[in-house]
């Protein structure tokens, strides 16, 4: 099978370690059959000096981050993906794309979430981006409710964590801010980026104290993986009933579709 990957971090120089390290790690976590591509947002949809850390900060940056990744989740249905998936926590255009496409649309926040749930009962969240962090617990409790606690801000910038790959230089932080949020009473770790999740990843940081901090990508890849297979062997696909499930008609789509690839 084939799993479109989509990020919201441009393939640039600056973010190829990132890039590699998320290729390795896939390698190392998908099955044999699986391919993984690995897509961002075009680096013109951020300003000179920008970055995604900066239109997160804003819930109005979300309209233009989901139309961007609907259009994507077209595209990669249209291309034979088999399915697509946003890997960022906060999951923009997560419910809209799925409306769109027949192929599993699976989200980042939402598979971190669930593996959470099955590692621990306190989901501690560990970010980069301190403004972000109520909607990050906002959207992880959507998915898993009442069991969402702490949460805390690593205290180190987007380029800082970008230039960490291949280091061990944030080794130490990271490791004190997840002590931090399980002396808070969290009892599971789920970094709030998917750059933070790979980075633990890279340095080995995939338990504290006893512990776990969730695989994000790993999360993603095998929630992928599975809906697909069910969908070829059972036949369980999602529901297509109601505003939040239900595929627009053919006069709406054509529409939307037109809208969001402009």
């Amino acid at each position: 099978m084939r799993i479109w990957f989509q990020g919201l971090v441009p393939r640039v120089a600056a973010t190829a370690p990132y890039y590699a390290s998320m290729e390795r790690h896939a390698k190392e976590i998908a099955a044999a059959d699986t391919v993984v591509e690995f897509r961002g947002l075009p680096p013109s949809l951020y300003p000179e000096g920008s970055s995604p850390a900066v239109l997160t900060r804003y819930i109005a940056g979300e309209l233009v981050e989901a139309a961007n990744i609907a259009a994507c989740a077209i595209e990669a249905e249209e291309s034979g993906a088999d399915a697509f998936a946003i890997v960022t926590l906060q999951e923009p255009g997560l419910q809209a794309a799925r409306t769109l496409v027949n192929i599993p649309v699976v989200g980042y926040g939402l598979a971190a979430s669930l593996m959470a749930r099955c590692l621990g009962s306190r989901v501690g969240i560990l970010a980069f981006n301190p403004t972000v962090l109520p909607l990050m617990k906002e959207r992880l409790e959507h998915h898993v409710p009442g069991s969402v606690g702490p949460t805390r801000d690593l205290g180190v910038g987007y380029d800082d964590t970008l230039a960490a790959f291949g280091t061990s230089s944030l080794r130490e932080r990271f490791d004190e801010g997840c002590r931090a949020l399980i002396r808070d009473g969290a009892d599971v770790i789920v970094a709030g980026q998917m750059i933070l999740a790979e980075l633990a990843w890279s340095m080995g940081a995939m338990r504290i104290d006893d512990v776990p901090v969730v695989d994000a990508l790993g999360a993603v890849v095998l929630l992928s993986q599975d809906l697909h297979r069910l969908g070829q062997v059972s036949g369980v696909r999602p529901n297509q009933r109601g505003i939040h499930w239900a595929h627009p008609s053919p006069e709406a789509r054509a529409m939307i579709t037109t809208a969001v690839r402009r």
